[in-house]
């Protein structure tokens, strides 16, 4: 019973992603492929960013045969996207689907399902007003907005690109793209230049969260001398 249940996952798994091989993830649940062994001819290339003070190259290609988009990112492109993501972050809020591996075992990208972005759907959202089509959006808004805090607060890493390009509107909820887009709250800047593209109440609850932190970590420290 048991090999037929690895059977059955392998093969829902190979027709859901169509990848060539599967490989052992860093993580518990988490698919993973093999970079080398995806068929780049499978995909389209949407767009690719380059990284002005580092040359690191991002790169979103689209499945042709069915509704995926890949993320990969050259090795000199730094993140904080595995340790957010051991530490839950993407656990609810995102489209993940698997992970991208080299053969050197570095995480080089993800693959996500796709989805209508709130930009496309014209839904208004993140601290400007709503413009929902129904009660329903606008109650998964809410709801989405909801837990987005509260895996800021839970785990201490900030999504720092929210803006309606990033979000889509899949299966009835919305949920984070652009996943790399993460830092620990505790190098969040005011003078960084997301904090201008970000909204203002979402940054607000950052910089609040950030301080409230910062304060227990004080009175952490100065106990611990006490003891002493």
């Amino acid at each position: 019973m048991k090999q037929f249940g690895k059977y059955l996952i392998f093969m829902c798994l190979f027709l859901f992603l169509s990848i060539d091989e599967l490989i052992s993830s860093s993580f518990d649940t988490m698919p993973a492929l093999n970079l080398e062994d995806i068929n780049m001819s499978d995909l389209m290339l949407v767009k690719t960013v380059r990284i002005r003070h580092s040359g690191a190259i991002r790169q979103v290609y689209k499945h042709k045969n069915n509704l995926h988009f890949y993320k990969i990112w050259s090795t000199s492109y730094k993140t904080f996207f595995t340790k957010a993501l051991q530490a839950g972050f993407y656990d609810k809020l995102t489209p993940l689907v698997a992970l991208i591996y080299d053969e050197e075992g570095i995480c080089r990208g993800y693959v996500t399902k796709a989805g209508v972005t709130a930009h496309s759907s014209s839904l208004k959202t993140f601290g400007l007003k709503i413009a929902s089509v129904d009660s329903q959006t606008d109650k998964a808004y809410k709801e989405f907005y909801a837990l987005l805090l509260k895996t800021i607060m839970q785990t201490g890493y900030v999504y720092n690109d929210l803006t309606s390009n990033n979000v889509i509107f899949i299966d009835g909820e919305y949920k984070l793209i652009d996943l790399e887009a993460v830092i620990p709250i505790k190098l969040v800047s005011k003078a960084a230049q997301y904090a201008r593209f970000c909204p203002r109440d979402y940054m607000h609850y950052i910089y609040k969260l950030q301080e409230r932190l910062r304060s227990k970590n004080k009175r952490n420290y100065h106990g611990r001398r006490h003891n002493k």
